[in-house]
């Protein structure tokens, strides 16, 4: 079975394990407890912590910002 992708803007929120998010731990988790299929997690982060230009929340853009892998 091929695997999930998930990508998480503003990575470093999501994998900060003392974090609010703890995107990673979830992530394993869900796919351990079999709530979701395997699923490579993505985190990119701005380069350079850079705020983002657009105005609009990151995961607005996910789509257009995402390159096709």
């Amino acid at each position: 079975m091929p695997a999930a992708l998930m990508v998480f803007q503003d990575g470093r929120l999501y994998l900060d394990p003392e974090g609010d998010v703890r995107g990673g731990i979830v992530l394993d988790n869900l796919i351990h407890q079999g709530h979701i299929p395997v699923t490579l997690g993505v985190f990119v982060d701005l380069k350079d912590g850079a705020a983002n230009q657009s105005g609009w929340p990151s995961g607005v853009l996910a789509a257009p910002s995402t390159p096709v892998l």
